[in-house]
């Protein structure tokens, strides 16, 4: 997740040379991931990935009918308690001795 490795650069759990390439990979991964899914669910009869595979919506896509600003501060705020997790979990020099 792109936004958990920026809050670790911006806590001191991460090098600042490393993110750019971390944030690649990841969105490489995600897309590659992406397309597993869609291969995999394709196999069943009737599939359409124009139909809405594997996503999300806000108001009239939402099956709550929930705002954009509600699924927003949801992503921010969930996020953010994942991300004081971890930093508080891990030494402040847990990523200086890995090298990659």
């Amino acid at each position: 997740n792109p936004a958990v490795s920026i809050g670790l650069w911006a806590g001191g759990r991460f090098p600042a040379s490393q993110l750019l390439p971390y944030i690649v990979a990841q969105v490489l991964g995600g897309i590659l991931g992406g397309g597993v899914l869609c291969l995999i669910a394709s196999g069943q009869a009737g599939f359409d990935a124009s139909a809405g595979f594997a996503s999300n919506g806000y108001g009239v896509h939402s099956p709550g009918q929930y705002s954009l600003l509600a699924g927003l501060v949801t992503e921010v705020v969930m996020t953010m308690m994942f991300l004081l997790i971890i930093l508080g979990a891990t030494p402040r020099d847990l990523l200086a001795s890995v090298t990659i």
